[in-house]
């Protein structure tokens, strides 16, 4: 389930097998929310094909972040960063197939692997950075 996901890149195939047994792949449809802004995160999620669409609420308006294309993590950073809530809103622009991450299987994984907390930490501040020029 994870052989291409550079993320789990340093898990041994034991691990990934065990995070597997808490994962779902589920096919979402074009134009389904995946998550809200603001609603408390649960899970991540593992874009492993098509596109999805991030965008925030400013000043009464909708405005578009970004477009994730393909073998993408999302939305990790309510898992990650204080308060627990979205920080964006998640949107499917056409059919694409996820594996849902539920969060305390992350967080348990984070806890024996410090490498694996530094790239999502990374990820965060990236994407964290990219949100404050909006």
């Amino acid at each position: 389930m994870f052989e291409w996901v550079d993320l789990f890149s340093d898990l041994s195939e034991k691990e990934k097998a065990n995070l597997a047994m808490f994962c779902q792949e589920n096919n979402v449809y074009a134009w389904e929310t995946l998550f809200l802004e603001h609603e408390v995160a649960s899970s991540m999620y593992i874009l492993k094909s098509w596109i999805i669409e991030i965008s925030r609420e400013l000043d009464w308006r909708t405005v578009i972040i970004w477009e994730i294309i393909n073998k993408w993590i999302l939305w990790e950073m309510g898992l990650f960063w204080e308060p627990h809530n979205r920080m964006a809103t998640a949107k499917v622009i056409s059919d694409a197939k996820l594996i849902v991450v539920l969060d305390f299987s992350m967080k348990e994984l984070t806890a024996k692997h410090p490498n694996l907390l530094n790239k999502i930490q990374n990820i965060i501040k990236e994407r964290k950075t990219i949100n404050s020029k909006i």
